[in-house]
């Protein structure tokens, strides 16, 4: 039997996106919470499954039925931190994470879901409000951080944004929680279903290993840029 020739080997191709490397928290992550995935879609049923009761044998009363479970809420978006912040101060913040574009570009841009617009999270880094978080955390403990960056999001159109955030510098990987203030929290704005030109003022919390003035990647969704502060 002839072997068949192998053909050419094609070089210089470009690298397709969806080849290049991704987290490894962030894929487990999508794994987790993707309604496709089947291993999530086996849990799911195994779960009804365990709610069904099976039928009683011939001449057996059948046990009462288990009383139903309290269906539990869903997370109530993220509100805003009571800091004692004026409007005028809110309003000073989102300047500074503006102008700051100017000098160090840190800005997420994606089309919006339903295609009607571009989404965009700016990133920006202040000494002042950094110092002011701290103080305000002084009473509770203190708030132990590598750095604090300041984050705002606008939408043009209506969409959801939870500040599903993902940093790495060199092997670090930190994901923030939303829903506690000591890593992420929202001064002005909420997380979750947006109205059309609504906009979110919010910080992250850095872990004390975290250096923001070095080269930092920052992951958002799909998109990924690499800064420093």
């Amino acid at each position: 039997m002839r072997k068949r020739e192998a053909g050419p080997k094609r070089r210089g191709a470009p690298i397709r996106p969806h080849y290049l490397p991704t987290p490894y928290t962030w894929k487990v992550w999508n794994e987790r919470n993707d309604p496709n995935n089947p291993y999530n879609a086996i849990d799911a049923a195994r779960q009804v499954r365990g709610l069904e009761t099976p039928p009683p044998a011939p001449g057996v009363s059948a046990p009462p039925p288990p009383q139903a479970a309290a269906a539990v809420p869903p997370a109530p978006a993220q509100r805003p931190q009571s800091l004692g912040l004026s409007e005028d101060e809110l309003r000073d913040l989102f300047q500074i994470v503006e102008l700051s574009q100017e000098r160090a570009p840190a800005r997420l841009a994606r089309e919006t879901a339903t295609g009607q617009g571009v989404f965009e999270v700016s990133f920006a880094r202040s000494a002042a409000f950094e110092e002011m978080l701290q103080g305000s955390f002084a009473a509770r403990g203190g708030l132990p951080t590598g750095g604090v960056l300041l984050f705002a999001a606008r939408s043009v159109a209506p969409e959801q944004f939870y500040a599903s955030f993902t940093f790495l510098q060199e092997h670090l990987t930190y994901q923030p929680d939303a829903t506690d203030a000591r890593q992420l929290g929202v001064l002005q704005g909420q997380l979750g279903a947006l109205a059309a030109g609504e906009v979110v003022l919010g910080y992250v919390s850095l872990p004390p290993n975290f250096d923001p003035t070095r080269e930092l990647d920052i992951y958002w969704d799909d998109r990924h840029i690499t800064v420093s502060f």
